[in-house]
């Protein structure tokens, strides 16, 4: 039998990781210039406003639960066995 809790829905990636390129970009700068983040201030400010748009995005789907696949599964799964019971 499957125990319940090793059940997980497959993890999507369609757009990539948030903020990659800024981040990238950031650690790219800091190693060119001997780790100063004093020379990386465009990079830093970039990384800033990727992560707010992100957070402004977090707060504008608040409201809307997303179902998942995983929520299905284990609703169904503790269907299964409280019918066994």
């Amino acid at each position: 039998m499957v125990d319940i809790k090793k059940i997980k829905a497959p993890k999507e990636r369609r757009y990539g990781s948030p903020c990659y390129h800024e981040v990238q970009a950031f650690l790219n700068c800091l190693k060119t210039n001997d780790y100063d983040d004093s020379k990386c201030r465009g990079e830093i400010q970039a990384m800033t406003r990727c992560s707010d748009a992100l957070l402004a995005k977090a707060k504008e789907n608040k409201g809307r639960h997303k179902v998942t696949t995983n929520y299905h599964l284990q609703r169904l799964a503790q269907a299964v066995l409280n019918k066994k019971k």
